[in-house]
């Protein structure tokens, strides 16, 4: 062979040979691009396509549109649009993947037809064709014989499923999936679903499996740190407290889940005062709130102690200054605006017993110490030169000790001190239009408590003594006893009965008496209902002020406007000056208990 033929000929070879090597490197290094990205969304997986994945998917896009553009015969060709379609998919540029994957059908059918239709199908959800997604994927998974791929289709199924709440058929699906797969980062994600699911059904057995499965087989950080804070509120929920106190351990000793020490800490803290350990869990909760300041297990500590100030020891002092910093703490956390709204009752409950405090050294002339005060509601007292009205008195009196018995029985689960308050109203002020109010009250309160016996005579006594009361009226309705035809005081008794089991449901037909009625005297009370709910209930001023008008201008004639005057009044200074300052937060009208 001649020597210059040799030559070119080598030549030809090298040139052959260096170009496939250059197709051959470009499309390696869009799938080691391919690679990192999908490692880096499957660590965040849960959180949506990281900012680094997404432009690492960018460059597997251009490294394959390299691979098409200089060789399009490449033997690469159809590996390199399906990374493209996926690259364009998680970036969500859904149409150009679309067109993609369409192309990847038409020129090889035989065998990318499946692998382009599951991405179709996840376009159409992403696209928000729902319904064709799941059809599309129902019959993919009939139609495939791979364990693996029908694995990664039903998957898919359930995540849509999940977000269009058919819980059930989502768990099975997963569960299905879950027995087919081999891949560890499929499972994973598969027992991540399944842990959820069990845990939002109470199932804590088979969400505990779940996150053990899910911390066996997954490669990402968050899922990792999530499944153990899960298994941590488990054993809580379970009442484990020696495998909790081990977790907990265990957590301290690994830097990776300092992020979720102080939750776990309360976990356990929650756990302590649930077991009679109550020494442990409060010196553990004082812990979390010194360690772990400005975090949400910090505020909810702090909620937590205000709520045992209030609920169990009835020290409103205490209560209200752990409820104020917890609100203060973190704006987060889960029982924020609970802890506002205590903090707001425990000022009015304050503010009714300074009021009554006031009363009776206006009445007697001098400071007194008890709250209890057994008079006769006729006498007329001096002091000096002055003559004070003492019947007009013990009314405001007897109002605040309703209020005060009110937010201790519904808010602040303190029955006891409720029934002292209501039965002094009984005991105490006979001439009370509060009364009836009271006795109906304590009434249902013994129902509640299970001493019918008592309840019952209490309610005799009710129908003896204001028959004409619409609370003896409620009570013949509940025997089947005559009853008013009046549609205004029909519709205020069925407020009254609806408000004791329903408290939305009652303000609304409270609120539909009012745009029906406003000249009989059950609109009139309907309204002072409503004043009162909103003054010293929800603590909204403004709404409370709007009824209190209302009374003024169509009722003033009536008993109720006589309270009305006042404390409107009251509120229209409070809020002027409140305007000059910065205002509290008020908690909104839909925020029933």
């Amino acid at each position: 062979m001649p020597y210059h033929f040799t030559k070119v000929f080598l030549l030809a070879v090298i040139i052959i040979l260096i170009s496939g090597c250059a197709y051959f490197n470009t499309f390696y290094n869009a799938q080691q691009r391919f690679e990192a990205a999908e490692e880096i969304r499957l660590q965040n997986i849960g959180e949506g396509v990281p900012d680094k994945a997404a432009d690492t998917y960018g460059i597997v896009i251009q490294k394959c549109q390299k691979v098409l553009d200089k060789w399009p015969d490449s033997r690469y060709r159809h590996e390199a649009i399906l990374l493209m379609g996926i690259s364009r998919f998680y970036r969500g540029e859904y149409r150009i993947a679309e067109t993609l994957f369409n192309n990847l059908k038409e020129e090889a059918p035989q065998t990318y037809d499946s692998e382009a239709n599951f991405w179709l199908a996840l376009i159409n959800w992403r696209s928000g064709n729902t319904q064709e997604a799941l059809f599309e994927l129902k019959v993919l998974t009939a139609n495939s014989d791979d364990p693996r791929f029908k694995s990664r289709i039903l998957l898919a199924r359930s995540d849509i499923l999940l977000e269009e709440e058919q819980r059930g058929e989502a768990f099975a699906t997963l569960e299905e999936a879950a027995n087919l797969t081999r891949d560890s980062n499929e499972k994973s994600q598969i027992y991540y679903q399944i842990a959820s699911l069990a845990y939002q059904n109470q199932d804590f057995e088979l969400a505990y499996r779940a996150n053990r499965q899910v911390i066996k087989n997954t490669i990402s950080k968050s899922r990792l740190v999530e499944a153990n804070l899960s298994i941590a509120r488990i054993f809580h929920k379970q009442k484990k407290l020696r495998q909790l106190e081990d977790l907990q351990r265990s957590l301290h000793e690994d830097e990776k889940y300092k992020d979720i020490r102080g939750e776990v800490d309360l976990e356990l803290a929650l756990l302590y005062l649930e077991s009679d350990r109550s020494e442990e869990g409060l010196d553990l909760l004082q812990k979390v709130i010194e360690k772990y300041q400005k975090t949400i297990p910090a505020a909810q500590a702090l909620f937590t102690i205000g709520e045992i100030c209030l609920m169990t020891a009835h020290q409103m002092d205490s209560a209200s200054v752990f409820l104020d910093r917890a609100v203060k703490e973190n704006a987060h956390f889960e029982d924020r605006k609970l802890a506002q709204r205590y903090v707001k009752q425990i000022a009015a409950y304050q503010d009714q017993l300074l009021a009554i405090k006031t009363k009776q050294e206006e009445l007697a002339g001098v400071a007194t110490d008890t709250i209890a005060v057994a008079v006769d509601s006729s006498e007329v007292s001096t002091t000096g030169q002055t003559t004070i009205d003492s019947s007009a008195i013990y009314d405001q009196i007897a109002t605040s000790m309703y209020k005060l018995g009110e937010l201790d029985a519904f808010h602040f689960g303190q029955l006891d001190t409720a029934h002292y308050y209501f039965n002094e109203i009984i005991r105490y002020f006979p001439d009370s239009s509060l009364r009836p109010k009271a006795m109906f009250t304590v009434s249902y309160l013994l129902n509640t408590q299970g001493d019918t016996t008592r309840a019952l005579a209490l309610a005799e006594q009710l129908l003896s003594q204001y028959p004409e009361s619409e609370y003896a009226a409620y009570i013949r309705k509940a025997r089947g006893q005559a009853a008013t035809t009046d549609r205004s005081e029909i519709a205020l008794r069925t407020a009254e009965i609806t408000w004791l089991s329903n408290r939305q449901r009652g303000l609304e037909q409270y609120q539909f008496l009012l745009t029906e009625d406003t000249t009989s005297a059950a609109s009139a009370k309907a309204a002072l209902f409503l004043a009162n709910y909103y003054d010293y209930s929800q603590v909204n001023p403004d709404s409370a002020l709007h009824f209190y008008q209302l009374i003024n201008t169509h009722f003033p004639d009536s008993e109720q406007s006589l309270i009305a005057r006042e404390r409107s009044r009251f509120l229209e200074n409070y809020l002027t000056q409140s305007t000059q300052t910065q205002p509290d937060s008020v908690v909104s009208d839909d925020e029933t208990d």
